[in-house]
């Protein structure tokens, strides 16, 4: 259960945003390239705390000012590589964020970062063979005021597939990594993995798989 506590003030929002894009293409070289750059700044005239009262959530707004910063990055780059039959991208972005909040009473500044990386590959070396891995990699922590610090997490996605065709017969292998930061000391990984096998003959088709 939720309860939302006003304090009858007219919630006052003042945003300030900044932002850059830049853009690269080479259709010669098989190049490209994008970058954002962005800056936020914001004020407010109250803040909310989270409380809990008997099971109950609580979320109550003081008229306190404050105000927070943020600067964050995006952008892609892509390369290929025609004589291989091999293309390649990478997504990514990453952030600071610096705000306030309250807790019991007193409010605290804290700074929140991450990173998140997007690795993409599509290989084809012969005709009949095809390979594609793509992957996302997370990572970010936050830290309030000077004594409290948590520590950063890494997740991971990794995801492998590969699929080779004969005349008659296509064969497809795929394979799922997982990788969690739970806490400081903890990690899970998990793998998956998953074969078919498709034969086609004229107006005849026999679909064999197998998963974990």
């Amino acid at each position: 259960r939720h309860a939302v506590h006003h304090t009858g003030q007219l919630p006052v929002y003042r945003n300030q945003i900044y932002s850059a894009y830049v853009e690269y293409k080479n259709m010669l070289k098989e190049l490209f390239f994008t970058l954002s750059l962005s800056h936020t700044r914001n004020w407010k005239n109250r803040i909310q705390e989270q409380q809990i009262h008997e099971d109950q959530v609580v979320l109550v707004y003081h008229p306190i000012s404050t105000h927070g910063t943020g600067w964050s990055v995006n952008g892609t780059i892509s390369k290929g590589f025609f004589d291989w039959g091999l293309k390649t991208s990478l997504n990514y972005s990453f952030g600071l964020q610096e705000s306030e909040q309250i807790s019991g009473g007193v409010k605290l500044p804290y700074k929140s970062s991450y990173m998140y990386y997007e690795p993409k590959i599509s290989w084809n070396p012969v005709n009949r063979l095809t390979l594609d891995y793509e992957g996302s990699i997370r990572y970010g922590g936050t830290k309030i005021a000077n004594a409290t610090k948590l520590s950063p997490l890494l997740n991971v996605v990794q995801k492998l597939n590969l699929s080779y065709d004969f005349k008659l017969i296509e064969l497809g292998f795929s394979t799922d990594h997982y990788y969690n930061d739970v806490s400081a000391d903890k990690s899970v990984n998990a793998f998956l993995l998953d074969a078919s096998l498709k034969w086609q003959s004229g107006p005849w088709q026999i679909h064999l798989k197998a998963n974990n």
